[in-house]
């Protein structure tokens, strides 16, 4: 058996932010934290199926200094149902929209946070 291809473009980071996210053209949406985030897109756990191909108005909000929420559109491209009672629906989502300050602030975010593993991986070599 070959091992999966990993296809993403960008490098993940395993971070739990507040997202808030709205499905275009229906009166439905919720809040979650995402799983795992890159410069592409989003995993979040939901309560409701959403299908592939739905669009979704998203904000999220970053820790620490970065106030303002990241404004993005998404598309639904894969849904697995999980062991999560709450929200048993993990969601992938591709940013299709994404302004180019929101994209430098979750680069900066990503930058933090790679810095703070790096000063952890140091410390713990002493």
């Amino acid at each position: 058996m070959k091992p999966m291809e990993e296809r993403r473009q960008f490098q993940r980071k395993k971070v739990a932010l507040k997202v808030d996210y709205h499905i275009i053209e229906k009166p439905q949406g919720g809040e979650s934290h995402t799983k795992d985030v890159c410069l592409g897109g989003i995993c979040i756990p939901i309560k409701t199926r959403l299908r592939p191909g739905m669009l979704l108005e998203l904000k999220i909000y970053l820790l620490s200094e970065f106030r303002k929420p990241i404004l993005a559109t998404g598309e639904v491209v894969w849904v697995i149902r999980g062991d999560n009672k709450e929200h048993p629906f993990s969601t992938g989502i591709k940013f299709t929209k994404i302004g180019h300050l929101d994209c430098r602030q979750l680069q900066a975010y990503f930058d933090t946070l790679e810095a703070i593993e790096a000063d952890i991986t140091w410390y713990d070599a002493e």
